[in-house]
């Protein structure tokens, strides 16, 4: 924290000292809600060698405020980071631009997304958003300007999160939320639709989609047609027809969240898998590899020749590729093959 507050204030100092601190706009926020992991105590306390070298290349410290704090830090917002009611999702943002607006010290109660950045930016730069990159199609920009949102100019929209199998829309006051696992309180199921109205019960507690069927009906609705249009596979659907096999056909020459998702729409399954980068394509289509987070080392994953070279074992990552193999230059070729060659064991059979 003292380290982020430290360099945001050399930034800002700078920009005053060379007088384009007025005119230039800072968008400060946050990726998640209070983090729950590592248990209730965060994973314990570090002693001996462990604290002794906290910090230091090659220490693993994995450490955590734990669930406790997590919950004083959301409160009373419901859940944590990696899920979708408020507690995982909602984060405050500080936009400064003196010069693009007149507002000062005001509150936005109006729910903005991280989509939105890039739409501040291109507002604010007179930028055109491009439609296609290296001879790719661009997706059209999702976000839109939080200068017209701090004015009091955009209308009712609809908003989409999704992150590990837990979805969101939000649309006016009404929230609809579903969950992948089962409450420890039993308050609800995996993937039950959940329906709030944050105007009256900011804090979630109490589920309207009983009363409200219609109102479900609408935010299912829209999620699924927004899935759709951004060419998400069909099993995100929240009523999801047969699951599909990935990755989804997709035109974009675009990376897309494919993390944990139930029901086998993801290369690594696990709940340890958080990260994912598309990589140069190796013949038509999207190309992307996804691994454990706790990897840590960039030279275990190289691509030379045209060819991906991925090292996994203790301490590095748990690997595994995606590749849309629909090109008309592969099918025209008669299809194609994937072959897998073992270069190295170590003695101690810990790493491949």
């Amino acid at each position: 924290m003292k380290g982020i507050d430290d360099n945001v204030g050399k930034v800002t100092a700078r920009l005053q000292q060379i007088g384009r601190l007025d005119n230039t706009m800072i968008i400060f926020v946050s990726d998640n809600g209070a983090n729950h992991e590592g248990g209730v105590y965060g994973g314990g306390v570090l002693t001996g060698a462990a604290l002794t070298n906290m910090g230091q290349p090659g220490q693993n410290d994995a450490i955590h405020y734990g669930g406790g704090w997590a919950h004083v830090s959301n409160t009373p917002l419901k859940l944590f980071k990696h899920f979708t009611h408020e507690g995982g999702i909602r984060a405050p943002a500080i936009v400064h631009w003196p010069a693009g607006f007149s507002a000062r010290g005001s509150w936005v109660e109006t729910p903005a997304h991280l989509v939105d950045v890039m739409g501040s930016i291109v507002d604010a730069t007179g930028a055109t958003y491009p439609t296609s990159f290296k001879n790719h199609p661009v997706l059209p920009m999702e976000g839109r300007s939080l200068i017209d949102l701090i004015k009091g100019t955009v209308p009712e929209r609809a908003l989409f999160v999704e992150h590990e199998s837990n979805r969101m829309v939000r649309k006016g006051k009404w929230k609809l939320v579903t969950e992948a696992f089962n409450a420890h309180d039993g308050e609800f199921t995996a993937h039950q639709k959940l329906l709030y109205d944050m105007d009256a019960d900011p804090g979630e507690t109490t589920d309207l989609a009983a009363a409200q069927p219609g109102k479900v009906v609408e935010l299912v609705d829209e999620w699924n047609a927004w899935s759709t249009r951004v060419g998400l596979p069909a099993g995100r659907l929240i009523v999801a027809p047969p699951d599909n096999l990935t990755p989804a056909p997709t035109e974009a020459d675009l990376f897309v969240d494919s993390f944990n998702r139930a029901g086998g729409n993801d290369i690594d399954s696990s709940n340890a898998g958080m990260w994912g980068s598309r990589v140069p394509p190796l013949g038509s289509g999207v190309t992307w590899f996804e691994g454990w987070e706790g990897s840590g080392l960039p030279d275990s994953i190289q691509i030379t020749e045209g060819v991906l070279r991925m090292a996994t074992g203790v301490g590095m990552a748990e690997n595994g590729v995606n590749h849309n193999f629909t090109g008309p230059d592969i099918l025209a070729a008669g299809g194609f093959s994937v072959s897998v060659r073992i270069l190295d064991i170590n003695t101690d059979l810990n790493d491949l």
